[in-house]
């Protein structure tokens, strides 16, 4: 079966899908969340910027649809990653 090239529509689209999965698992896992709008709406934002950035450099780097997803699910674990390396070394003074 061939695959098709997606557009980078549908490659915006991917990391949308998989970002709003992401930030509804991080409500579910964390529901304190929802207490602190504003971090939580600045860090859902941020989520749905990586994984869409990530979705189209998966998609233009592999040409398929599952480079899409890996790309949008690295981007968003490196942003994971990233900021627990902030968290980690900050001083709690």
């Amino acid at each position: 079966m061939k695959q098709s090239q997606p557009t980078s529509w549908g490659a915006i689209k991917i990391g949308f899908v998989f970002s709003a999965g992401i930030a509804l698992l991080s409500f579910i896992i964390w529901p304190a969340s929802l207490s602190f709008t504003i971090f939580a709406i600045n860090a859902q934002i941020i989520i749905f910027l990586f994984g869409i950035i990530g979705a189209l450099i998966g998609t233009f780097l592999s040409r398929t649809r599952q480079g899409a997803w890996f790309g949008s699910g690295i981007m968003i674990l490196l942003l994971g990653l990233w900021l627990y390396m902030i968290a980690f070394n900050t001083p709690l003074d």
